[in-house]
């Protein structure tokens, strides 16, 4: 039985992580340093990752940096966490505790230092290491466990559209603390990876960008008008965008502000506007190489990949006629 500082915890995480088969953990927070691309604890683990078992990550007040859950998640590590909405009413989720067992023998460090560059190092920190040779039995190894686990119950998995709302929240926060003056978010170009997201996920992340639900019907509704236009001009074939009126394709590009004739109270905008740069003055011309680029998605049905590659064909080859032209 021992008892370590923040840096002996450190160096005594490092060496249990290498040596035993299965690692769980529950901590309020955890957190790339500063200091160095990572602290010598999270970078075992990574390399550790398929050892983790049930372990539980909290998130109160956005101090635990959004980069870890994603690599955790990216990873499929067993890692869950514990939202702010799970914690009850004026309390946090605020454990430090490491369980460490291989077959019958087991280390178990429990004390005030977090999964953070502070934790491991900087702060001050007392952490408690027993193992079971201090033990004449596994009472205080089950009892660890049973505690992990009842976290584990109570946590959510990382999902990708929960991760995205997260990080925003968290590069909020950081921003605050490093600019308490300031009232602007931080800039965040990143998007969330749509492609490998569940339904569920992808439409918990609409709704989470749109609780009122109009952006969404707005969105449907231009969807909609576009369609019926659509097809009122498709016996024309790879003319029929071509054939549009000038009002009509416009408002489809999007190279306009305030629509007209069908269009006028239908939010043109609502997947973005087209105004800016070479593409406002093709829809102004009314180019047949946009025409044929369209005529190649379908009106009804799905759009497979192969549309979307025959329409990039015609975009490209029509910019290599103009540039020749």
């Amino acid at each position: 039985m021992k008892l370590l500082n923040s840096k002996a915890t450190a160096q005594r995480l490092v060496q249990l992580i290498d040596s035993h088969d299965n690692i769980s953990f529950a901590v309020a927070w955890a957190k790339i340093s500063r200091y160095s691309k990572s602290n010598a604890v999270i970078h075992a683990m990574k390399a550790s990752k398929d050892k983790i078992r049930k372990s539980v990550i909290g998130t109160d007040f956005q101090s635990t940096d959004w980069r870890v859950l994603d690599w955790f998640s990216e990873n499929k590590a067993e890692v869950q966490v514990m939202k702010v909405k799970k914690a009850k009413i004026n309390s946090v989720f605020h454990p430090k505790i490491y369980l460490f067992w291989t077959d019958g023998r087991w280390d178990l460090l429990i004390g005030s230092a977090n999964l953070t560059g502070g934790g491991m190092k900087t702060n001050t920190e007392l952490v408690l290491h027993v193992s079971s040779d201090d033990c004449e039995n596994d009472k205080l190894f089950r009892r660890a466990e049973k505690e992990i686990n009842e976290y584990w119950i109570e946590s959510d998995p990382i999902t990708g559209s929960w991760l995205y709302w997260y990080k925003k929240e968290n590069l909020k926060s950081e921003n605050e603390k490093s600019h308490p003056n300031s009232t602007s978010p931080p800039a965040d170009t990143q998007v969330p990876n749509i492609l490998h997201m569940k339904w569920p996920e992808f439409l918990l992340l609409i709704q989470l960008k749109d609780p009122s639900g109009y952006a969404l019907k707005a969105r449907l509704d231009l969807l909609s008008m576009a369609r019926k236009i659509f097809q009122r001009y498709e016996s024309y074939g790879q003319k029929s965008f071509y054939k549009m009126k000038d009002s009509e394709r416009k408002a489809l590009a999007g190279t306009i502000r305030v629509g007209r004739d069908e269009f006028e109270g239908v939010d043109i905008g609502s997947f973005g506007y087209t105004d800016r740069g070479e593409f406002p003055g093709l829809i102004k011309n009314n180019s047949k190489n946009v025409s044929r680029a369209l005529s190649c998605i379908p009106l009804e049905g799905e759009v497979e990949k192969r549309n979307y590659m025959d329409y990039i064909q015609e975009i490209v080859q029509g910019s290599v006629a103009t540039l020749m032209g």
